[in-house]
């Protein structure tokens, strides 16, 4: 178990490749932080992880609001006392990709860029 003693913080680990991160991180020994805007799916997420006895935490956080993100990392601390690694998965796009840029609507591209650039 390489990560033994290490937590991780997943963001958008409620599904797709953060999910798979999670649970590669916890089989390496991680505590594992995992996050992201649907509480059912990171509670699913942590109750298969602490099935096969690892160390999880579900968090539900949007990383475009400062505030869930400050409490996300406070709550971390205040369960395992620290934060070693950070995977940044969380991020979305438009419903569609085939939407012209000069087509946007402005508030779109803003959600777009907060959620997978600020």
């Amino acid at each position: 178990m390489r990560l033994a003693n290490k937590v991780a913080i997943v963001t958008g680990s409620g599904h797709g490749i953060g999910r798979e991160m999670a649970f590669v991180l916890a089989d390496e020994g991680a505590s594992v932080v995992v996050t992201a805007r649907t509480r059912s799916e990171i509670d699913a997420v942590a109750k298969e992880i602490r099935a096969k006895s690892g160390k999880a935490l579900a968090i539900p956080t949007d990383v475009r609001v400062e505030e869930q993100v400050n409490g996300m990392v406070q709550k971390t601390i205040d369960k395992f006392g620290k934060i070693d690694i950070l995977v940044n998965n969380a991020g979305g796009a438009l419903n569609s990709f085939y939407t012209l840029v000069v087509d946007l609507k402005f508030e779109d591209w803003k959600e777009v860029q907060e959620a997978n650039v600020t």
